[in-house]
């Protein structure tokens, strides 16, 4: 039904476009993304103002998560995996709407 194929597109773009704008904080280093985690704020001229941003949006329960696995990493890859799990994990238990929503303002859409 060309219905349910407009959806499933419309879905699969969402889901594309909230990974592009996640994937900002994969780019980071670990030391970066440590800083957002450990201080709970940004460096001082980091010009990681967006990527900061982008970071509040995700759940503080998988951000425990987060920091629990990444403790265990054994070099920064395995660190970077403890990054993309959480980033995955966010966006995988987002509802249909708030997907949507989130997607819309990260593309200047709505507010």
């Amino acid at each position: 039904n060309h219905e349910a194929q407009r959806i499933e597109i419309a879905g699969s773009r969402i889901v594309e476009g909230l990974l592009d704008h996640f994937g900002r904080l994969l780019k980071l280093s670990r030391a970066d993304f440590a800083y957002f985690v450990e201080k709970g704020g940004l460096r001082g001229n980091s010009g990681l103002d967006t990527e900061w941003r982008i970071y509040n949006q995700l759940s503080k329960r998988l951000i425990r998560v987060y920091q629990r696995d990444a403790r265990d990493a054994r070099g920064d890859d395995e660190e970077w995996i403890c990054r993309a799990r959480l980033i995955v994990d966010y966006i995988s238990g987002l509802t249909d709407n708030t997907a949507l929503q989130t997607y819309q303002n990260f593309m200047g859409i709505s507010l």
